[in-house]
This record gives structure tokens, sequence and C-alpha cells, in this order.
């Protein structure tokens, strides 16, 4: 995905998903994650249980319950050289700054920070949903906020021609497939 998007940008990373799962993808939201710095700091924050300790660009971080402001959760969740998992742990951190950020705007009084919030969501996100389609996402899931699931591709790394590829098999692929298409299925998508 970061080849497809470095050299192809939205279109060439929609196309390889689609080849991928075997299944269109009629819309994306492309995020500036420094978008997300700034709204966890007009949240006030976020907190996060640190499964190991570390240190990047001079900030440590260490083992246990961490509270972080905007850009330690950013510098937070890009860590993955040090990870004994990679690329999946770093995605596990981003996932848990992303929990605990959608978890704190629906926990405060968010009404007088939404003109703040908006902002940086317009000025750093992306997409082809139009402001309907947008609405009728945010009425037709908010209920379901809390029982929202994770999957992970499972696979491994390999080294092809000095370029790190992330491998995953037929079995693995078509299992995400299926998975994938049992929910629209049952969203009625």
């Amino acid at each position: 995905m970061n080849h497809a998007y470095a050299f192809g940008g939205v279109d060439m990373s929609i196309r390889t998903v689609e080849r991928f799962m075997n299944m269109p993808i009629d819309y994306y939201v492309k995020v500036n994650m420094e978008g997300f710095e700034r709204i966890i700091d007009i949240l006030g924050g976020v907190s996060v249980d640190n499964p190991f300790g570390f240190t990047i660009d001079g900030v440590t971080y260490p083992q246990g319950r961490l509270e972080l402001d905007g850009e330690n959760a950013l510098l937070y969740s890009r860590m993955r050289y040090d990870d004994p998992k990679g690329d999946i742990g770093r995605i596990e951190r981003q996932q848990s700054v992303l929990g605990e950020l959608i978890g704190k705007a629906k926990r405060l009084k968010t009404v007088a920070k939404l003109p703040d919030i908006l902002d940086q969501i317009r000025a750093n996100a992306k997409t082809n949903l139009t402001a309907d389609d947008m609405k009728a996402l945010f009425n037709n899931y908010r209920k379901e906020i809390d029982t929202v699931s994770k999957d992970q591709v499972n696979g491994g790394g390999q080294r092809i021609g000095g370029i790190y590829y992330y491998m995953v098999s037929e079995q693995e692929r078509a299992r995400m497939h299926d998975k994938l298409a049992a929910q629209l299925a049952d969203d009625g998508v």
C-alpha cells in the first residue's frame, strides 16, 4: 500500500485494494496525520497503554499508561523499527490512539469544540464522499461505534530486490474478502 500511494496516490491505492480484495472501492478518505495531532490537542490529549518502552526521535515512551498530547501521540503511533511486530505494531498503536480519540470525543461535551474539530477535518482530510454521504454514514453507524471489530491481514515480511514486501497467502486474501463481503451483505450494501 505504501508503494501504491507513493507512486500513484489515491487512485493507485484504490486500484491496489480493489485488486487485492476483488471488490470495488467506491469511496475514500485521505487523512493528513497532522490533523489528528491538532484534534487530539483540541480534545485535551489521549491516554494509551504502552506495552513496552521505547525511544523515538529522542523522546522516551515508558511501558504503561501514558498521557499524550497531539505531537507525542503522533510520534508514538509512528514508531515501527524498534517494535518486534514492525508495521503490525505500528498499526496497533495507531488504532489505539484513534480509538482513544473517538472515545474521548464521545465522552466530552464536544459541542463547543465541534467547530474547531470540523475545521481541522476540513483542512486535513480529502474524500470523494459528499456532505450527504457523510451525514448518512454518521447517522447509520453512530450507535455502532462501540461495537466496531477489527481484523488484520495476516502475512509475513519478505525482502525482494532490496524492497520490503508484506506477503499474504491466497487463503488469507480469500478469508479477508469473504469476511468483508459478508459484512457488506449484512449491512445491505
